[in-house]
């Protein structure tokens, strides 16, 4: 297999004042390790990584780092992006034996278009933008494509059903969802669902300032609000008792990303029932199951994570929640280790953006949080880059064991209550 050379340099400093003098100079820092080499710091131009990476394996190109005339064969282990920008950051190489297994992460992407999903206002959702195989380097997968032209609502693509070129191996469940067509509401539900008119001469908070600031901007009573559940449970039968809410920021850019934690919570509660999420109009993905005994609503916002109220407020509102604790939001948790599930009954934001958010549009702190750890970024000024990066394989494998403790948390709040949740999963 024909590797494509990419010249680095030695000798630069670390730190992040350095690392922004070398962005600024258009080079990327990075280190390569592995293979038993003591790991050395390298820069690399930016316009030669783009080069060098141009072929239709991108970012699994076998490499050839050359450094002081000396080259090692080499690929991207890890890629750090700007929180905002998303040009690459920061960049780990990895050493490798031409001859040995290696585990690598293969880009998925849907060829085609759903259109019987499409007319019924549903949505194709990749479960994962990548797929994790093994492989020596001469066999690595450029891509894997899958036609999304013939599924139907509700369809399923599983891992098991993509074809493994020779000499590679899928890791992971081959039941895992990969790509799933959400149902749309149709619009009889949607209609069915709408929230009753305010009552004539009731103010509407937020009017002077706008229509579209009023729409979100909830009244303080949103929990419990009085005879409009009765009106609900007569229109839609047995009213909805909770709201688990998964935050993360929707897209295939941040799928498995720390950030996303709770969405794979709420997808891991859906896929436990055989459930399949609806696009409805609260700017939400949603399924309504039941769980423990009690019927719920699992919910991830189609907002970013900053704006996660718009959708919540809006749930809360739609369902008729009754009261504050039984609104149930997983998100990630920077104050907690790596893969640490702990619950929380109302309390402080600690600085969660999507938290705000909730706590703005809903008009109280009092809502149940399963709280997951992501583990803090190594200084204060990588904290955006860190919680938008995907897990390392190790700390992955502990994710995947921690995602499941977290729906088994959500269960224990719906079918026990927060005290006996507590007990089991505060544990130090």
């Amino acid at each position: 297999m024909s590797q494509t050379t990419l010249v680095a340099t030695t000798g630069r400093q670390t730190g992040s004042p350095a690392s922004r003098r070398l962005r600024a100079e258009d080079n990327i820092p990075g280190v390569i390790y592995g293979q038993g080499m003591a790991p050395i710091s390298i820069a690399v131009g930016r316009r030669d990584l783009r080069l060098a990476l141009a072929g239709p394996a991108g970012f699994n190109t076998v490499l050839s780092i050359e450094i002081d005339g000396k080259k090692y064969p080499a690929v991207i282990k890890d890629v750090q992006r700007h929180p905002v920008k998303r040009n690459v950051a920061h960049l780990d190489f990895l050493q490798i034996n031409m001859k040995e297994l290696l585990t690598v992460s293969v880009p998925l992407r849907l060829e085609g278009e759903a259109k019987a999903v499409m007319s019924e206002g549903g949505l194709v959702d990749p479960a994962v933008d990548t797929i994790e195989v093994e492989c020596t380097p001469d066999n690595m997968p450029n891509e894997f494509v899958v036609d999304i032209s013939d599924m139907q609502p509700g369809d399923i693509i599983r891992l098991e059903s993509l074809v493994m070129p020779e000499g590679v191996t899928a890791l992971g469940d081959p039941e895992m969802a990969i790509v799933t067509a959400l149902h749309g509401f149709s619009d009889a539900e949607l209609e069915s669902d709408a929230t009753p008119e305010a009552a004539e001469g009731e103010a509407v908070e937020g009017e002077a300032a706008g229509e579209a600031a009023a729409e979100y901007r909830l009244p303080v009573a949103l929990f419990g609000g009085g005879s409009r559940r009765g009106e609900r449970s007569e229109r839609r039968g047995t009213p909805f008792e909770y709201l688990v809410v998964g935050l993360g920021n929707p897209g295939k850019d941040y799928v498995r990303t720390r950030h996303n934690v709770g969405e794979e919570v709420v997808n891991l509660l859906a896929a436990r029932v055989s459930a399949t999420f609806k696009v409805g109009r609260d700017k939400a993905k949603v399924a309504e199951i039941t769980l423990a005994g009690h019927r719920c609503v699992l919910a991830f916002p189609l907002t970013y994570m900053n704006e996660s109220g718009q959708a919540v407020g809006a749930l809360a509102k739609r369902y008729d929640l009754a009261d504050p604790t039984h609104l149930i939001v997983v998100h990630d948790e920077l104050d907690l280790p790596p893969a640490q599930v702990r619950v929380k009954a109302g309390g402080g934001l600690a600085g969660n953006n999507g938290l705000r958010s909730i706590t703005a549009h809903t008009k109280t702190q009092d809502y149940l949080r399963v709280r997951i750890g992501i583990g803090k970024p190594p200084n204060k000024d990588r904290g955006a880059a860190h919680v938008l990066s995907k897990f390392s394989r190790v700390d992955r494998e502990a994710m995947d064991v921690a995602i499941q403790q977290a729906a088994d948390a959500v269960e224990m709040l719906i079918g026990e209550g927060p005290d006996a949740a507590m007990r089991v999963f505060n544990v130090r």
